[in-house]
Formats: C-alpha cells, structure tokens, sequence
C-alpha cells in the first residue's frame, strides 16, 4: 500500500513536471512569439516612417518652406545669379540679382531687380491697399496699378526639386549661414527649368546646397552648374539668402509719394 503511493506520488510529481515544462516551452515560445511580431511591426512602422517623411519631403518641403516664412509675418531675400564665363554652351544665362521684402500680414511688399548684362531693371512697390508702384531704371518712368496683384512669395520660392534625393549632412555653417545642410551632386534632382537654356545632356558638373533654419524655412539656397557644348563651357552660380525673418519692415521709397501726388494731379 505503501508503495502504491510512492508510485502515484512519483507519476504526480512527473506529471506536474513535464506539465510545467510544457507550459514553461509554452510561454516561452509565446514570449518569442511576441518579439518576433514586435520586431516585425517595429521594422515596418519605421518603414512606414520613412516612407511618410519622404513623400512628405517630396510633397511639401516647398510649401513648408513659404508656410514657416508667413507665420514669421515678413522676410527678406536676395537672389544672385552669376555667369563668369564667356562660352554659351547651352543658352543664354543672364547675370542678375533680385532683392525684395515682404510683409505678409499687411500686404506691403518691394522688389528691385536689375540684369547687369542688359543694365535694365526697376523697382515695384506695392501698398497695404493693393496699389502697385513701378519703376524703370532704364528710363525713370513710374507707373502705379489700382488693379495690380503682387505675388509676394514668388521671390522667396525655392528651386523645384526632388528631395529624395538630397543627401542629409547634419547641422553645419554654409557661408555663414546656420542650420542643417542638405546636397546633391545629381542634375536630375532640380531638371532644366532651374536653369532655362541649359540642357541636362550638356551639363558636366553640379551642386546644389540648401540650409534649412529650424523654423523650417531653407535660410540658403545655392547651386552650382558647369555645362559644355562643343568647345564652349558655361558655368553659372545662383545663390539665395533669405534674411530677417520676423524682423523686415518693408520701407515705403520716397519715388512713390511723388507718383501718387502726380496721378492724382491728373
């Protein structure tokens, strides 16, 4: 009798242990289980991430870029573009330089611009009203528009351009500007438009550099293009900056007192 019970207490005992073994297996597989499927989802959630700040990039960077400068309520710009080289490798690349203010809360906006290699140019002014005031360089004739509409953020655009395929090169100082830095040595990213009369056949060489402020705004936007035809190479630089961001206030010039006063007196 006694050995009977030994026996059944020695089944129980080995019965509980390999129940407890197999429940230990159990959860231990269940265990691995739900790691596998959490890494699993973790590794496509940062897919989906990245896929998302990509198409976002792509998407938006343009409008996230004007987006930050309106909130600040105003800014200034300067665009360059330069063309040291004598070749017309690809058409004609006029040197210019544009520089304009804007303050996007009230409507007030001035911009010069001026072709050093056809010295012609001229200044427009548009009022909190809507008016629109222009002047030639050429000849020193104003006009002033009641009907006239300004696109003010047409200066401040940035080029178009594919993103995706910028490369991220951290925080950095690029000619003393400040912010996180992004480039691309791949024509492809910005096509011909940036540059009319330049075929992408023909360039040889490119670089385009953005600095992005963490408002969000790009501070500083530069590209660099080398195209040959031929014999001939052209090589041409634009360059924008975009300064006083929150702090521009766009100067109503004194040309346009006078040729407000002259149309009224007519």
């Amino acid at each position: 009798m006694t050995e009977k019970n030994v026996t059944e207490t020695d089944a129980t005992e080995t019965n509980t242990t390999q129940t407890n073994v197999t429940e230990t297996n159990a959860v231990e597989a269940n265990t691995t289980e739900t790691n596998v499927t959490d890494a699993n989802s973790s590794e496509t959630e940062s897919r989906a991430e990245a896929n998302t700040t990509a198409n976002a990039l792509t998407e938006s960077f343009a409008d996230r870029h004007l987006q930050a400068l309106r909130r600040a309520g105003n800014a200034s710009v300067e665009r360059t573009v330069s063309n040291p080289t004598d070749g017309d490798a690809a058409g004609p690349l006029l040197a210019q330089s544009r520089t304009a203010a804007a303050s996007f809360d009230d409507g007030r906006f001035s911009s010069s611009a001026y072709l050093s290699s056809l010295s012609s140019g001229g200044v427009t002014y548009q009022t909190e009203d809507g008016n629109v005031f222009t002047i030639s360089y050429d000849s020193g004739l104003t006009t002033q528009s009641t009907n006239g509409s300004v696109d003010m953020t047409a200066p401040f655009r940035l080029t178009d351009l594919n993103v995706t395929m910028l490369a991220h090169r951290g925080e950095g100082t690029v000619d003393g500007v400040n912010g996180t830095v992004y480039e691309t040595s791949s024509f492809e990213a910005v096509g011909d438009d940036a540059f009319p009369g330049v075929n992408a056949e023909n360039v040889t060489a490119f670089r385009a550099t953005f600095v992005v402020d963490e408002r969000g705004y790009a501070a500083y936007q530069k590209l660099n293009v080398t195209a040959t035809r031929g014999n001939k190479t052209t090589r041409a630089v634009e360059t924008v900056r975009i300064t006083g961001v929150g702090s521009t206030t766009v100067e109503r010039p004194g040309w346009v007192d006078r040729t407000d006063a002259k149309t009224e007196s007519q």
